[in-house]
């Protein structure tokens, strides 16, 4: 269905191409004048090969063509707590100028409702999402957590790659809402250290982690089973993981509900932002760009061979979800801080 709708759009950006005139091939004009001969510095939250430095770097291939101006891309990884280091840069240090994209998870987004940084997710100027997602837990095979029953029963050791990060929210929330034994191990720099971990045993597994991601990341670990999957930290139920419970599935307190589905957050995997307040000629170029690049046969056909899932979300309804989220009531949002907190 969300396919059939991108194809509607482009067809709606064919036709408005063709009748663009005056004022909007002024700024059009305005535009390339500024792009041509620049580059655009992708900026990645997280270390080198996890999900969200695939995905930039596929946005980064085929991007440019459809900026006025032809700008090329050069992406620069900055990880730190938990991606909150990418979105503070971008935010409060960035130049205003388009010519910088972020990518970073949405603990980002959601830290500022929970009070932990300066940051308001609202101001920045959202460019788009490249696909939405599913978060798991999971374990190491030769872990004694095997199921979420489990969790619920035993001491489960969880690695996390920062305060802000999902890794560690769901890890405290779980502890907090679900009152099991779940034992944090923070500070790893990205995803790739925490498998690490896994491998060598310091740790069970972790929480917080796209299903997509690892699925193309380390998909020889589910295909030769070297990790459970624990419980789907989502409120959408992905249709690939039958059997595997949603954390939402225990509750049975309304309120309860409501919390928890604040702290899962919205629904937007691989999310690109500038800065807050570029020139809005620049904003509009950057969106109508990301628009049309994801039906573009040329990154389907390559994200099809990193087998990397395309559903994109337009930069105008991820401020809308998120203005919803910052709207929700106070009461929530204190119980929502409570469950996760230290």
């Amino acid at each position: 269905m969300r396919r059939m709708a991108w194809r509607a759009l482009g067809m709606g950006l064919a036709l408005m191409a063709g009748i663009a005139i005056g004022s909007d091939a002024q700024a059009q004009s305005s535009v390339e004048s500024f792009y041509k001969g620049k580059t655009i510095n992708m900026v990645v939250g997280y270390t080198s090969g996890g999900g969200f430095d695939i995905y930039a770097r596929l946005l980064g291939r085929h991007m440019g063509r459809y900026i006025p101006g032809a700008p090329s891309f050069v992406t620069q990884n900055m990880p730190g707590a938990g991606g909150m280091k990418s979105g503070q840069y971008l935010y409060s240090i960035a130049p205003k100028d388009g010519l910088t994209l972020a990518t970073f998870g949405r603990g980002v987004v959601m830290a500022p409702v929970f009070g932990h940084e300066a940051i308001d997710a609202t101001k920045f100027t959202w460019i788009g999402s490249m696909t939405a997602d599913v978060t798991v837990c999971l374990s190491r095979y030769t872990s004694q957590i095997k199921t979420w029953s489990d969790v619920m029963t035993k001491q489960y050791i969880v690695g996390g790659d920062g305060a802000t990060n999902y890794t560690d929210m769901f890890a405290r929330m779980i502890k907090n809402v679900f009152k099991a034994d779940v034992k944090l191990v923070t500070g790893y720099p990205g995803g790739s250290e925490i498998r690490l971990a896994m491998e060598r045993g310091e740790i069970d597994g972790t929480c917080g982690v796209s299903y997509e991601s690892y699925k193309n990341t380390y998909g020889d670990n589910l295909r030769e089973s070297k990790v459970n999957i624990l419980v789907q930290t989502a409120v959408k139920s992905d249709p690939r993981l039958a059997g595997v419970p949603r954390i939402i599935d225990s509750i049975t307190d309304p309120e309860q509900l409501q919390t928890v589905k604040l702290i899962l957050g919205p629904d937007m995997a691989r999310p690109f932002a500038a800065p807050p307040e570029i020139p809005a000629d620049r904003k509009t170029a950057l969106r109508t760009a990301f628009d049309k690049v994801m039906l573009d046969a040329e990154l389907l056909a390559e994200a099809k061979k990193l087998n990397v899932n395309i559903d994109p979300t337009p930069g105008a309804e991820i401020d809308k979800m998120i203005g919803e989220l910052y709207a929700t009531s106070p009461t929530i949002v204190e119980k929502a801080k409570a469950a996760i907190a230290e």
